[in-house]
């Protein structure tokens, strides 16, 4: 039977498809049918479309120079090459998150008893948690190395850190020394903060002779010790400061504090300051971002620390402390998440991050009194947890579509006219840094005027 069209109803379908609205593709295609992604811009989604990925870093921290990158090294030969490596990533925040809430659950409030067992299953979760988030990497060199695998590692470190801090504080009961808690809460996330706000204006990730691998065997111990002899050993008097009796929660949180500002300044002095990254010094001047922007994410970041300490001063951690550092954990993660994808795509970050809305409006509503403090607290929270989600999902949607790949699976195997595995970066570990001094040399003389121009001199 002949389906006769009518020349008005022809000339609305042509009209409909010539100027279909976003709103009429499913959100995870919406990004391949828009010039410009979810939270990328035009320019950004056409740099990830026309040019390689390349991912430059420094290790070769002494657990991993001693041991641990041999023990990753071998692993990693037992994984299929259709796993994906974001897959990995993913399994071993879930399972970290599990065994974290599981001690938060006898204590929320970082004061409380804990069973013995749940900080065994606890050390344990973040035992398979580091090697799952080492051996994404190596995977990824495998099958599939692209911006995607460096947002889904690091988006998931950030939360990590969040549900880390309040386990290793809930074993030392450090919830019966708010300042102190406050501060090791804050400096900790500013400190992951700092790392990558260096990688964004050095596009190199700095990892130091101790970092993070010490920090997370530190934290085993920590539930180790803790499980062994339970939660009061830390409470034994160990040292007496100007007339100031400090018990072994204080001693811990006191060093751990120092570490991070020490941390945090390296960060600075490396990123402003003149002081050369590791891969400087090994003669791989890779060009900086010289631009006024670099200093954009400063804006949020004094802002996110001011609001904290308002909130502090106005007494919202003695109703939930682990409510408000979740509430900041996942804003301070909701920033560096932003840092990550300007970086990967080349762009400046704004002044104001939208992070900054649950903690201000939490704070307005402190000097107003809209609503009762706790339920403010508690909605602040959720809301920045959505945030969060929200803005990592868009992230994932924009690259999935850039780069043509999947996020949990294997697009395009080996083999593969498409495929993405492989290193082309330049990434230093203490054993190959003549081999990659070597590689930089080549590449540069070769591309001073193409790739390196492209990718680094955009400014």
């Amino acid at each position: 039977m002949t389906r006769i069209v009518f020349p008005n109803q022809l000339h609305s379908n042509n009209i409909k498809q010539r100027y279909a609205s976003p709103r009429d593709f499913k959100p995870h295609e919406r990004s391949k049918q828009m010039d410009h992604g979810w939270i990328l811009s035009s320019d950004q989604m056409q740099f990830l479309r026309n040019n390689p990925y390349y991912y430059c870093a420094s290790c070769g921290s002494y657990l991993e120079m001693f041991f641990l990158q041999r023990f990753w090294t071998k692993l990693a030969k037992f994984i299929p090459h259709f796993v994906a490596p974001s897959l990995l990533t993913f399994a071993g925040l879930t399972i970290n998150i599990l065994c974290s809430l599981n001690v938060l659950y006898y204590s929320f409030d970082l004061k409380g008893e804990v069973p013995s067992w749940a900080f065994l299953i606890c050390a344990t979760g973040l035992f398979l948690y580091q090697t799952l988030d080492a051996l994404d990497g190596k995977q990824s060199a495998k099958v599939q190395n692209t911006q995607i695998e460096e947002l889904t590692d690091h988006g998931c470190d950030a939360v990590s850190t969040i549900f880390v801090a309040l386990t290793a504080a809930s074993a030392v009961q450090l919830g019966n020394y708010p300042s102190l808690l406050y501060l090791y809460a804050i400096l900790m996330f500013t400190a992951f903060f700092s790392t990558h706000w260096l990688a964004h204006i050095t596009h190199c990730m700095v990892f130091k002779k101790i970092d993070v691998s010490e920090a997370q065997w530190s934290m085993i111990l920590i539930h180790l010790i803790t499980a062994q002899w339970g939660q009061k050993i830390w409470s034994v008097p160990l040292v007496n400061v100007f007339g100031f009796q400090l018990d072994g929660t204080q001693v811990m949180a006191i060093l751990t504090i120092l570490s991070l500002s020490h941390c945090i300044f390296d960060n600075l002095l490396m990123s402003v300051m003149g002081k050369k990254t590791p891969l400087e010094e090994n003669e791989i001047l890779i060009p900086r971002r010289r631009s006024q922007a670099i200093y954009n994410p400063l804006h949020s970041l004094g802002l996110l620390m001011l609001l904290s300490m308002l909130n502090y001063l106005s007494g919202l951690v003695s109703l939930s402390v682990s409510v408000f550092v979740i509430l900041y954990g996942f804003a301070f993660a909701r920033l560096v998440i932003n840092l990550v994808m300007q970086n990967v795509s080349r762009g400046e970050t704004e002044k104001w991050d939208l992070c900054l809305a649950a903690p201000l409006l939490l704070t307005l509503n402190q000097l107003v009194g809209l609503i009762h403090p706790y339920t403010a607290l508690l909605c602040a929270s959720i809301y920045s947890i959505m945030d969060f989600l929200r803005f990592f999902t868009y992230a994932c949607w924009d690259l999935k579509a850039a780069l043509d790949i999947h996020i949990l699976s294997v697009k395009y195997p080996l083999g593969h006219p498409k495929s993405r595995g492989g290193n082309e970066g330049f990434y230093i570990n203490g054993f190959n840094n003549e081999a990659i001094r070597e590689k930089w040399k080549r590449f540069e003389a070769q591309e001073r005027n193409g790739l390196v121009k492209v990718l680094f001199g955009y400014y």
